[in-house]
Parts: structure tokens; C-alpha cells; sequence
């Protein structure tokens, strides 16, 4: 977790979002991951602000607010986010490795690597039995997934198994609404070699 490739990683990611621009065009993209490396903050670093105007993506939002008088970002479980031409919305409905608890109970971003002695004490991490969250970050989190599977034109799964019974649950909610919104499931492996408790399609 400590060692990602920066190279490796922005590749990963320039390529991703190269790929959607071409074929999206002027469009608003949300990306929601279940990691909570920083192999995605660790790209953007590397691409660079102007290359990553070059992709379409003019700015991108983690989910936080800036608190101009102390300097932190503090998450914002109200937040609403818009599609807008250009932006990147980028959430980790699992925690991240930047995230911590302030004195206050809320959760900051770092922007640098934590590694906790306690996960269960930290805000950070998701916990290890997953199920329905208990508590706020990650209960907004996870309705923000739905809000988005609501209103996306089009979804792409990718490297995801879909163990998770409750996201899994939260796929069913959209696709119970939404019939004809299309998904597109992309996987590394073959869905003979996903784990037994797999749900993947």
C-alpha cells in the first residue's frame, strides 16, 4: 500500500480516462472504488494538471470541503454532486489511507499515506465483516453510490466481484428502477475463477 508505482498507476488511470473521453466526449464522470490505496491520487500527481485538461477533466472532487481557516478538508456527507462537463467526481465508499479523525469526529483528508495501528478506531477503513454501515461517511458514501446509479447514463464495473452483499443490494435497487440502464462488466479474471461467494454476472 505503501509502494505503489507511479508509473504503473498513472497508466492505469490515463488510459481509463483517455478511452472515456474519446468515447464520451464533453461529459461528467463519477468513479467509485471499493480500495482505499492512493494509486488514484498517486496518478493524478503524475499526470499533472495541465495533461489532465487533455483528457477533458478540468477539475476533480474527492467528496471534501476546504476549511480555508484551518486548511483541512473535512468530508461533506451533504454534499450534492452535478454533473458537469469536465469535472471527475472520485469517491472510496471503503475509507482511505488519507483519511483520519480529528478531534471534532469528523473525517479529514491528509493527502498522505496513514498507516492505522487500530482500523476499527479510525474512520478510515470500512469494516472487515461488511454488511450495512453503522455509521456516517460511510453510509453517505454508499447512498451517494446509489444516487449515482440512479442518474448515470451508462455504468462500467471493472475488477469488481461483487462480493459485497449490500453494494450488490444497492445494484438491485438501481437496476430495479432503472431496467435499461446499461452496465458493462469487465473482470481479469474468468467468472469460473471468482471466489465461490461471487455475485458477479
Amino acid at each position: 500500500l505503501k509502494t505503489i508505482d507511479k508509473n504503473q498507476a498513472r497508466s492505469l488511470y490515463e488510459n481509463l480516462l483517455l478511452q472515456l473521453n474519446k468515447k464520451y466526449g464533453d461529459s461528467s464522470f463519477s468513479l467509485i472504488t471499493t480500495n482505499y490505496d492512493l494509486s488514484f491520487e498517486t496518478a493524478i500527481l503524475a499526470i499533472g494538471e495541465n495533461d489532465m485538461k487533455n483528457l477533458g477533466i478540468s477539475n476533480i472532487h474527492y467528496g471534501f470541503k476546504q476549511d480555508s481557516f484551518f486548511f483541512i478538508s473535512t468530508y461533506d456527507s451533504v454534499e450534492t454532486f452535478k454533473w458537469d462537463v469536465g469535472q471527475l467526481e472520485y469517491l472510496k465508499v471503503h475509507g482511505s489511507l488519507d483519511w483520519n479523525q480529528d478531534t471534532e469526529q469528523r473525517c479529514v483528508r491528509s493527502g498522505s499515506t496513514t498507516t492505522p495501528a487500530y482500523p476499527d478506531e479510525m474512520v478510515i477503513l470500512y469494516p472487515g465483516a461488511k454488511g450495512v454501515p453503522s455509521n456516517e461517511t460511510f453510509i453517505s458514501l454508499h447512498s451517494r453510490l446509489l444516487n449515482r446509479l440512479l442518474s448515470a447514463d451508462v455504468v462500467y464495473v471493472i475488477g469488481f466481484a461483487f462480493r459485497d452483499e449490500y453494494i450488490n443490494s444497492i445494484f438491485d435497487i438501481a437496476l430495479r428502477q432503472r431496467t435499461n440502464l446499461p452496465i458493462y462488466y469487465y473482470n481479469p479474471i474468468a467468472l469460473e475463477q471468482h471466489p465461490k461467494e461471487s455475485q458477479a454476472p
